[in-house]
């Protein structure tokens, strides 16, 4: 549940009673979901369909009683806290609501006592059902590190008080123990050589009451039977059954090396086909460029696409599409033999990098790929299939501008190889007036520069307004419009990619938010309460210098209470998380909120809000796509509000609402925030009548 968000059932006089309390907590600032209950039984079947935080009883009324309410509470879900009601208050009510079973009693009289009393016992509950959470991940974390250690190839076991309480068939085989019964009493120093025992108790002692992991190299240990052996020492904080311990980790040197060549292994390979993977092949793919750069001979890549997927996965499975993707790598490893650089480039394609053929034309080679593999008849789970596939070639020269250019090239290569009806390749050449994506990036890069020196940039404001009628701060997200030479704006999908990838969007981000804090102080001087949305890029998440940059902003500006909100596309958030999960905390400390955009799509869309404590989401535009009409965006968007709330994001704003039918459907989903053109288009100046909406 949200910090400012209740699920709340009350047994009152009556509905309105009910529904006056609701307001009453709605103008405190508290979203409350209130539901009315007239009687046990329907309080009875409330808990059965609801979840609520808190019952909330009027003791006056005759019937039921507090003690049969709680006693039906308890019956169903003994968490939930009941808290009795009253506007005779008085000490004796108190204690005899108390030994009823509630937690408190509210005196009705008292707003203030009304309010601090659902807050504190709303908080009660969230920590409640937390510590419930933790200890459930907590038992389950210790589990799976049981298991982890039990089929583990380390020597692991556990100490406490420097006995051993439990170790893995490799510690005890590691130290000549057939069971732990032959080692349970002992210490993990009668197990270290005479020589390291003044050492290792040194060394222990130095760990008294630390935290972390720690280490010691080069300790000589002695098995049962008296053989001596050097390995290191890893020591870390653990449970066992729920009591602390410490955790014993030997590896030796031969294990060491052995591990850190499973993990070369393993950073190099798809775990699927067991080719080279995506990066891998990119950091040989820029290597190589470099050396034809240097003088080497040209070389050319390869992208070959399985162009029926669809029907594949309808005939197969996605198992059994997998194994398929699985065997048509193998076969063309075994047509291209180990010399040619082979990987699993996306999903369904390959890409394969060709040495000099010696009078060869990658166009040949390919074919002869192509041929070996939809020529073949794959055996999967009993099924026998064939494969359709298409190859784009794109020769990497002296001439070539980056690898980027280089992957596009043989992708549209591709694309034209699919159009064909036979002998379905096709090499790269450009069309005419075509120029590479570096030429394009760098043409924009100079109409940006010339833009940010001429002051050529323009933001926009498009209001947010709160369904919930409070009008007291005046919401704008900012749209950000390049002038051209003619002066007509150009919007940021044509450019911003491009600034992105030339590293100018960090001036650009620089730009949108002193525009905005002047904004912001223009609006003040009007006597307005402004709070302004603007976006930013992933270079400024990056860049190590931002944050103290905004903060001299911020306090040349005078805007230390939330005014500007920095707002995230979320698929920026994804790629660059480490980054702004250290930004936000430094961000909260300015005041400065942040704002996921782009919110709702994915399996696990609020898998993020783990590691990102937003205060802002806003829904991804594409849900309200035909909103009014599409019952399963309908769905979904009623189903993010509700979820949101229960996530803890304090905000939730439903952008694109385009018609009056999509603007009564989300306020029927309880949105608190909307945005749209429908109730205004981005306008040049702070100029929205929020009352009057």
């Amino acid at each position: 549940m949200s910090p400012s968000s209740l699920r709340l059932i009350a047994l009152h006089d009556s509905v309105n009673d009910s529904l006056a309390l609701a307001s009453q907590l709605r103008n405190a600032g508290i979203q409350a979901n209130m539901r009315h209950a007239e009687d046990l039984p329907d309080l009875h079947e409330l808990l059965r369909e609801e979840n609520p935080d808190l019952i909330l009883h009027l003791v006056d009324l005759p019937e039921p009683r507090l003690a049969e309410v709680v006693a039906t509470s308890r019956g169903c879900s003994p968490a939930i806290p009941v808290l009795g009601m009253t506007t005779s208050y008085s000490m004796e009510a108190l204690l005899g609501s108390i030994a009823e079973g509630a937690r408190d009693l509210i005196d009705l009289n008292q707003p203030a006592h009304v309010l601090h009393v659902i807050q504190r016992e709303a908080a009660a509950v969230r920590d409640a059902r937390r510590l419930v959470q933790l200890e459930t991940l907590s038992q389950d974390s210790e589990k799976r590190c049981h298991a982890l250690m039990e089929s583990s190839r380390d020597a692991i076991a556990y100490v406490h008080g420097g006995m051993h309480v439990h170790a893995n068939a490799v510690y005890l085989e590691t130290f000549g123990f057939a069971q732990f019964d032959d080692m349970e009493g002992s210490t993990l120093l009668d197990l270290v050589d005479a020589e390291d025992q003044q050492r290792m108790r040194d060394y222990l002692r130095s760990q008294g009451g630390e935290g972390a992991t720690s280490k010691l190299d080069e300790v000589r240990f002695r098995s049962r039977n008296g053989s001596a052996f050097t390995a290191s020492l890893e020591l870390s904080p653990a449970t066992i059954d729920g009591e602390p311990c410490t955790q014993v980790l030997i590896r030796t040197q031969a294990d060491t090396h052995a591990l850190e060549e499973q993990i070369n292994f393993l950073s190099q390979r798809d775990l699927q086909t067991g080719l080279y993977n995506r990066q891998y092949f990119l950091d040989q793919l820029e290597a190589q460029l470099g050396k034809v750069r240097g003088g080497s001979p040209a070389s050319a890549l390869v992208h070959l696409q399985i162009t029926h997927v669809a029907d594949l996965k309808a005939k197969l499975g996605v198992a059994g599409l997998d194994a398929l993707i699985t065997e048509v790598g193998k076969l063309i490893q075994k047509i291209v033999g180990q010399d040619v650089l082979l990987s699993r480039y996306s999903a369904h394609a390959f890409a394969l990098l060709l040495p000099e053929q010696g009078g060869q034309s990658p166009e040949a080679y390919a074919l002869r790929i192509l041929a070996g593999v939809t020529q073949h008849i794959f055996e999967v789970d009993g099924h026998s299939a064939t494969v359709k596939a298409a190859a784009g070639i794109s020769v990497l020269d002296q001439h070539t501008p980056s690898v980027n250019e280089l992957l596009n090239r043989a992708e549209r290569a591709t694309l034209d190889a699919e159009e064909k009806a036979t002998d379905r390749v096709a090499v790269y050449t450009p069309k005419e007036g075509e120029i590479s994506q570096a030429e394009a990036d760098g043409q924009w890069n100079r109409v940006l520069q010339n833009a940010l020196t001429e002051d050529r940039f323009r933001l926009l404001f498009q209001p947010i307004l709160n369904l919930m009628g409070d009008n007291g701060r005046q919401r704008y997200e900012t749209f950000l419009r390049l002038l051209g030479e003619d002066g007509e704006a150009i919007s940021p999908g044509q450019f911003m990619a491009a600034a992105e990838r030339t590293g100018i969007s960090h001036a650009m981000d620089r730009w949108v938010i002193q525009h905005a804090l002047r904004t912001i102080g223009e609006a003040r001087q009007r006597g307005l309460n402004p709070q302004i949305f603007a976006r930013i890029s992933g270079s400024s998440i990056v860049d190590p210098e931002f944050p103290a940059w905004l903060s001299g902003q911020l306090i040349s500006a005078q805007v230390h209470d939330g005014s500007l909100v920095l707002e995230l596309n979320e698929k920026v958030a994804t790629e660059y998380l480490k980054q702004v999960s250290e930004l936000q905390p430094k961000l909260a400390e300015l005041a400065c909120p942040l704002l996921i955009d782009g919110f709702g799509l994915g399996d696990e869309p609020f898998r993020i809000l783990n590691y990102v404590e937003a205060e802002w989401l806003k829904l991804d535009r594409g849900l309200m796509e035909s909103f009014a009409t599409n019952k399963a965006n309908q769905a979904k968007v009623r189903e993010m509000i509700k979820a949101a709330q229960q996530h803890g994001a304090r905000q939730l704003i439903v952008a694109n609402v385009e018609n009056a039918s999509t603007l009564q459907l989300v306020l029927a989903d309880g949105a608190d925030f909307v945005q749209g053109h429908f109730i205004q288009a981005p306008m040049e100046r702070l100029e929205f009548n929020f009352n009057a909406f």
